[in-house]
């Protein structure tokens, strides 16, 4: 596969040996062998830093393998260090090559696979609606709440009640992009489909991401009466070596580390699928994994699930040291520019409550955050 300048990608049909030229929206990865995804996440979210720190060190360990001409040797050299056997060495190797994420080599448990089922078919079926009734909805439903739910239902029918432990792992199975369009709003749910001293320099495009948060300097209102509801917060990821954004998320929530994700997710897929949804005709052919994402030191940016989400697909985290601003000059500037020009649309609230003065911000707020969201994508596209 070789990506074209205009973002295309060319690919060979191995049947034929035929060139292809395709949009990367109409790329998909290799099907999943059944039940490996939902172990994967849950392996993700509860194995201990110690077993997580175990999975790096192996899987650097395999890497090395992978890069040298002398297998057989430096087989045997892994085994050594790490008190196991040639034959383990071999099944991490083969395990890597598969699934090729530090959650792979995690220690496995014995005993059935994570998310493995053991509830008749009735139960399954029960725990199946509730979930359907109760935290597939915008209500946005605790999870606990589920399993109050699940309890409930089972002592009406006469049932013995599952425990806890399997109605949470189907719920951490569910797939997030169907969570997201079943308990957020529309444009919420969208977006997971869619120098000074110390110059921080950078050659190579997606090399380094650098990511932070800004509050907009603007009030929104709601679809339905147009009434003002609040500042929205801008989660904003700049590429450091060709200064273009290459993604965004918008929400009236706080900034959190699912605020990072999203905007990663963002960062990350093609937006071709996600323009159209909006119904902007425009050109925004940036996408990829970053080598590398680069923050501050905030708990959004520092969370367990971010750091191992970065570990399993090869980004590597760095934090910039505290109390050292500059070391963001890139994002930093790039946000003062945007808000610039956010100071210009109605209901703007200013920088600061000098440039506000008089300005009456909320009886002229008249954008949506959807039309923000629209407008933030023309100026960056543009």
């Amino acid at each position: 596969m070789r990506i074209q300048s205009d973002g295309k990608v060319a690919i060979r049909d191995l049947a034929n040996g035929q060139l292809l030229t395709t949009s990367a929206v109409e790329l998909s990865a290799p099907p999943i062998a059944s039940g490996l995804s939902a172990a994967s996440a849950t392996a993700l979210n509860e194995a201990t830093d110690s077993q997580w720190e175990d999975a790096r060190r192996r899987e650097s360990a395999v890497i090395a393998i992978l890069k040298t001409n002398d297998v057989a040797q430096h087989v045997s050299r892994v085994a050594v260090e790490f008190g196991v056997s040639r034959r383990t060495v071999f099944r991490w190797l083969a395990v890597y090559r598969e699934t090729p994420q530090t959650s792979a080599l995690l220690h496995r448990p014995m005993g059935p696979p994570v998310g493995g089922r053991r509830i008749d078919a009735h139960l399954e079926r029960l725990i199946t609606d509730v979930i359907n009734d109760v935290y597939l909805t915008k209500v946005r439903a605790k999870k606990e709440e589920v399993v109050r739910m699940v309890h409930l239902r089972c002592a009406a029918q006469g049932l013995k009640p599952p425990s806890r432990k399997p109605i949470l792992a189907r719920l951490k199975a569910l797939d997030t992009r169907e969570v997201a369009k079943a308990r957020l709003q529309p444009g919420e749910a969208a977006s997971l489909t869619d120098f000074v001293p110390g110059r921080y320099r950078v050659n190579q495009p997606l090399g380094v991401v650098q990511i932070d948060h800004t509050l907009v300097d603007l009030i929104v209102v709601d679809e339905a009466r147009r009434l003002p509801i609040g500042r929205p917060w801008l989660t904003l990821a700049v590429d450091v070596a060709t200064r273009v954004i290459v993604g965004f998320y918008l929400s009236l929530e706080a900034p959190s580390s699912t605020s990072v994700a999203l905007c990663l997710s963002h960062a990350t897929l093609p937006k071709e699928l996600w323009l159209k949804q909006r119904g902007l005709n425009c050109n925004w052919p940036v996408w990829g994994l970053p080598q590398a994402v680069h923050a501050d030191n905030g708990a959004d940016f520092t969370a367990a699930a971010l750091r191992r989400g970065c570990d399993e697909h090869g980004i590597r985290l760095i934090l910039r040291p505290v109390a050292t601003p500059h070391y963001g000059g890139h994002i930093e500037r790039l946000i003062g520019t945007l808000m610039g020009r956010v100071h210009l649309l109605p209901g703007t609230t200013g920088s600061n409550p000098q440039d506000k003065g008089d300005y009456p911000s909320e009886a002229q707020a008249r954008m949506t955050l959807n039309e923000l969201e629209q407008w933030l994508t023309l100026e960056i596209c543009e």
